[in-house]
């Protein structure tokens, strides 16, 4: 269960990663 928690969390920060790359590309 923790395990899956983890995941999420990393897929979250990944996406949040993904979010601001391409805020800086939009931005450019």
């Amino acid at each position: 269960m923790s395990e899956q928690i983890s995941d999420d969390h990393w897929v979250c920060h990944d996406l949040d990663e993904l979010k601001d790359k391409f805020c800086d590309w939009l931005d450019d």
